[in-house]
C-alpha cells in the first residue's frame, strides 16, 4: 500500500491532497459467505479544502471542471473554474490541485503487480471486444444469405453441411 499526502497554502484556504494506490483482494458476498474473486487496483484520493478565514473544511474525492455550456451547469457562479464536492473553485485553486494531483501520481507510481493487473485488464477488454467482432462478422454473413439453401432445400442461413 503506498499513501503520500501533499499539502499547499494559498491567499485562503490550505489544500491537502490524499493519494492511496493498493492492491486488493476483490470479494463478493454471497449469502453471508465472502468470495475473494481474484485481486484489483484500489486508488483513492481525498482533498480537503480547509478556509483560513473561518476554518471550515470541505472534503471530496475529485475534482471536476465546470463547462458552462453545459445546461446542468446553468445555476453555476460564471467565476467557478471547478468543483470539489459541491465547493466551487476558482481557476488557481482549480489548477494548484490538479497539479498536487499530477505530482503525487508521478510520486507514487505503480507496483509491478498493478501493471501486471492493467495489462491483464487490458488482455481481457481486446479478446471481448475481438468476440464482439467475430459474432458481428457471423451475423453479417448470416444475414446475407438468401434464405432458401439449394444444398438442403430448407431455410438454413447457409449453415448446413449438406
Amino acid at each position: 500500500m503506498t499513501t503520500k499526502t501533499l499539502t499547499r497554502d494559498t491567499k485562503s484556504a490550505t489544500i491537502t491532497v490524499k493519494m492511496t494506490r493498493k492492491v486488493v483482494d476483490k470479494t463478493v458476498n454471497l449469502d453471508g459467505h465472502r468470495i475473494s474473486s481474484g485481486r484489483e487496483i484500489y486508488e483513492d484520493q481525498v482533498i480537503t479544502i480547509t478556509s483560513k478565514a473561518n476554518g471550515k473544511q470541505h472534503y471530496g474525492h475529485s475534482l471536476s471542471k465546470i463547462d458552462h455550456d453545459n445546461p446542468a451547469y446553468r445555476n453555476v457562479p460564471a467565476a467557478a473554474y471547478g468543483m470539489v464536492n459541491r465547493v466551487y473553485l476558482g481557476k488557481a485553486s482549480y489548477e494548484t490541485i490538479a497539479q498536487m494531483i499530477a505530482e503525487l501520481d508521478a510520486e507514487i507510481g505503480k507496483t509491478d503487480e498493478q501493471i501486471e493487473l492493467e495489462a491483464e485488464a487490458q488482455r481481457q477488454q481486446e479478446i471481448a471486444q475481438a468476440n464482439i467482432d467475430r459474432m458481428a462478422a457471423e451475423y453479417a454473413e448470416r444475414r446475407q444469405h438468401p434464405g432458401w439453401c439449394d444444398k438442403c432445400q430448407s431455410y438454413c442461413y447457409g449453415d448446413c453441411q449438406s
